[in-house]
């Protein structure tokens, strides 16, 4: 990753540190140092002109680029307030939520390609890196996991006799346990005999692999697909799960509940998210296989609210 140079060069690794100590997942902080190099380039060395800075960041000419330069510019100031920095320039701004077509939602033969992509590309590596995606990808794609909960999983959070997999501090600080499905289990637990990590379950060069190198064999794996994120894989497992259940007649505040424990959200608000998606392209999602998804979800009494 390149070097610090701007303004937050000294901030960042501080910044970083404290949220690992709060529980946060931050392997990924590319867009902290794309924050950064930007007002490097633009001449920005220091905080003399917080101003500057912040008008900077609030004109930037891509929209997304801008979203996610102001809210790296909120964390990193909130922080820095913490350490005594006072008179920093900010103003806070409401933005639009984004629409909920920018999910992708997956048909079986397109997620088999894309499995069949994974696999392929995945024989061309050397060493333990040719083992991780193919099992890394099945893991997000069957638990609905966000990336950086299964980036930083240790050997201890994974349990073989339950089948299970705990999530420590995950986003929010929660921590949950997730029940696997033999499928799934099958595969982790030959992975790891092939892979021999000793500390984290995907493990590179004794360390957990880098988000960068995940996203970057994720982006030359989907080339001539339709264009989706790995985020997407959850939402497509929620989405999926929830049109099972509800089509086997469960009630709809039970599924929210199930999916609201499983998922480690902090408000139900997040959860019911995706019965308005489940709603909007209903045509589409029953007409998507469930058998895949059959021993995800603990059963629960109909009975019970």
């Amino acid at each position: 990753m390149e070097k610090l140079k701007g303004p937050f060069k000294d901030i960042i690794p501080i910044f970083q540190d404290y949220k690992k100590s709060r529980g946060y997942l931050y392997n990924n902080i590319f867009s902290y140092y794309e924050l950064d190099n930007f007002l490097y380039k633009n001449n920005i060395y220091n905080f003399n002109d917080s101003k500057k800075i912040f008008e900077l960041v609030i004109n930037s000419d891509n929209e997304t680029k801008k979203r996610n330069r102001y809210f790296c510019l909120k964390e990193l100031y909130d922080f820095m307030k913490i350490l005594g920095y006072n008179d920093l320039y900010f103003i806070y701004i409401a933005f639009d939520k984004k629409e909920n077509n920018s999910i992708t939602l997956l048909s079986q033969e397109e997620i088999n390609l894309f499995f069949k992509k994974i696999d392929n590309n995945s024989k061309l590596l050397k060493g333990n890196e040719k083992y991780i995606y193919p099992t890394l990808f099945r893991l997000l794609y069957s638990t609905g996991m966000r990336i950086g909960e299964a980036l930083s999983l240790n050997l201890l959070d994974f349990s073989r006799d339950e089948g299970t997999i705990t999530i420590i501090r995950g986003k929010g600080n929660v921590t949950r346990k997730i029940p696997l499905s033999s499928s799934m289990l099958s595969v982790l637990i030959k992975y790891l005999k092939l892979a021999k990590p000793k500390d984290y379950v995907f493990e590179l060069n004794n360390k957990p692999i880098k988000y960068n190198k995940v996203s970057l064999f994720f982006h030359n794996s989907i080339v001539g697909m339709k264009k989706f994120r790995i985020h997407d894989l959850r939402h497509n497992f929620a989405v999926n799960v929830f049109n099972s259940l509800y089509l086997k007649k469960y009630k709809e505040k039970q599924i929210l509940y199930l999916l609201y424990i499983y998922m480690g959200h902090t408000k139900i608000e997040s959860t019911e998210y995706y019965l308005r998606l489940t709603n909007e392209n209903l045509k589409r999602i029953i007409s998507l296989p469930q058998k895949a998804y059959s021993n995800i979800i603990p059963k629960i009494d109909d009975n019970n609210e």
